[in-house]
């Protein structure tokens, strides 16, 4: 009898460690494709609706290259196919947004931003100075942000909200929404939250931009999100961490914009 139990319960604990590792793989192949799939398809949709309208090829190409409302339809089209995605994969894993932390945000949210903002500012600048006398880390490398830094008026407004609004609400529900929560079915905080940062990171290195990979983007973004997980956990919600994000970019676009020229 005895042995019979211990056999079911070897059988428990094997299925339950199989359908963990099923669930972190599962989490790590949909972070891949959710961020690599829909920008794909954003440039597909524009020029299909380019080529529709008959505009010349010239005018094509140069709204293309040089309009901030091209980049700016490119990055909306982009953010709305994740949204998409996010919302298919909900229903079908029987999730809610309520269980990805998307619930209504509170006033001390507020402070909740503020002090992430100032922590992770602080870590960052410490692990900087750190690695960069152990590491040679370029510090300089310019980030591709698809918009000119002499944009003024409308164009201004496209990139600001291409820039600062989008993808802070955009990038933290999927990542410290949608695929924090799927890791955390099958791992622990610690781990779930480095997992969804390596992705994070990682998503960040411009991979296919013709330029070297961005390893100082990467090592930013992953101490941002193991801050922003931190709140998440905190909180329960992604808003603190939205915050966070979107007062990180907001400083970048305003030095961008209006101070490096």
């Amino acid at each position: 009898m005895s042995t019979d139990s211990s056999n079911q319960s070897s059988k428990t604990s094997r299925r339950s460690s199989e359908d963990k590792a099923s669930i972190t793989i599962q989490a790590i192949i949909i972070g891949f494709l959710l961020y690599l799939v829909p920008p794909v398809i954003a440039s597909i949709v524009i020029a299909l609706g380019v080529a529709i309208s008959g505009v010349s090829s010239a005018d094509a190409e140069q709204w293309l290259k040089n309009a901030a409302s091209a980049q700016f339809v490119y990055v909306l089209i982009t953010e709305a196919l994740i949204i998409g995605a996010i919302t298919w994969l909900l229903k079908n894993l029987k999730e809610t947004w309520h269980s990805i932390g998307v619930r209504r945000p509170k006033f001390e949210h507020i402070a909740y931003t503020l002090g992430g903002f100032i922590s992770y500012y602080a870590i960052y600048i410490a692990v900087a100075v750190i690695l960069s006398q152990i590491l040679a880390l370029n510090f300089n490398q310019r980030q591709e942000i698809g918009f000119s830094t002499n944009s003024t008026g409308t164009n201004m407004a496209f990139a600001f909200a291409a820039l600062v609004i989008l993808p802070p609400i955009v990038e933290e529900i999927l990542f410290r929404g949608f695929l924090y929560t799927r890791f955390r079915r099958a791992l622990s905080v610690k781990w779930a939250a480095v997992a969804v940062s390596v992705l994070f990171a990682a998503a960040h290195l411009q991979f296919g931009s013709g330029n070297a990979l961005l390893w100082v983007a990467a090592l930013d973004t992953f101490i941002l999100s193991l801050v922003l997980v931190y709140l998440r956990e905190k909180t329960g919600t992604i808003w603190a961490g939205v915050g966070v994000h979107a007062l990180k970019n907001l400083i970048a676009f305003l030095i961008l914009f209006h101070i490096v020229q």
